[in-house]
Parts: structure tokens; C-alpha cells; sequence
């Protein structure tokens, strides 16, 4: 069976694809799924990890709340334990803060382009302080099921 793609007034083809806010991607459904860490931070290089729990999910944003002033942060991302992606257990796949500016208070990163995460990466957000001081970082998954 042949399909005729749809076609303009000009006789371009129209191809449609579900943005990431339509709730629903290649017949998934998107379920928003928040996960908080907090840890007792000393002054310098504090780590905020969570392992995805998640066959497949998208990220697109962190949250970093109760943050003093002149904190920085750096936002990697991890590959499996087994290396699914990479090959290489644990290797780092990809860095998307370097070195950034944390307000004080409440920081929200947010990305227009949601990243694909799988099970058992590791997502770790880097946070350096001057000061000790209770602070939690909240990545904002969304399930594919």
C-alpha cells in the first residue's frame, strides 16, 4: 500500500510531530515525576545525584532551592553502570552547566529542548557553596509509558 503524504495549497507535503507539551510522544504518554535532593552541603563542591527510575523519561528542567549567594553549579549527565550508551560504565555522556550562576533563594534551569534520559543514568548537579548550608535540587522528570 502506497501513502500520499497530505499536501498544502502549494503542493509542499505536511508532515506534523507532537510537540513535547502535547502530552504525548510516538503513542507515549508524558508524566511529570519530581524528584528532590537535599543534602547538608559543607563550604565548596557539594553533589546533588538521583539514578533515573525510569525506562524512558525527558528532562528539561532542575530547580535549585535554599541556595546563599555566590553559589556556582555544574549539570552533567551519566551513563549506566552497564554502559548501555556509551559502552563505558559510568561515563560521562554530557555537561549542560558549566561553572553557572545560582540565584539565591530559588534557581530554575530550564531548557526549551527536553532531554532523552534513560534507566539508571545518573544525573548530577554540582553545586559549589561558600557557606554550610541545608539546600535541595529538584529535577523535573517526565515519564514516557
Amino acid at each position: 500500500m502506497i501513502v500520499i503524504p497530505e499536501r498544502d495549497s502549494q503542493g509542499h507535503n505536511i508532515s506534523t510531530s507532537n510537540p513535547f507539551a502535547a502530552k504525548e510522544i510516538d503513542g507515549k504518554k508524558l508524566y511529570k515525576r519530581v524528584h528532590g535532593v537535599v543534602v547538608d552541603c559543607v563550604v565548596g563542591l557539594n553533589l546533588f545525584d538521583i539514578i533515573v527510575p525510569y525506562v524512558e523519561a525527558k528532562l528539561n528542567k532542575i530547580e535549585i532551592m535554599w541556595c546563599p549567594e555566590e553559589c556556582t553549579a555544574d549539570f552533567k549527565v551519566y551513563d549506566t553502570p552497564t554502559g548501555t550508551i556509551s559502552t563505558v560504565p559510568n561515563y560521562m555522556l554530557n555537561q549542560f552547566g558549566f561553572g553557572i550562576g545560582v540565584a539565591k533563594g530559588l534557581h530554575i534551569e530550564q531548557s526549551e529542548y527536553d532531554a532523552d534520559v534513560i534507566k539508571d543514568m545518573k544525573l548530577s548537579c554540582e553545586l559549589t557553596t561558600p557557606t554550610a548550608k541545608k539546600i535541595c535540587v529538584n529535577f523535573v522528570l517526565n515519564e514516557l509509558k
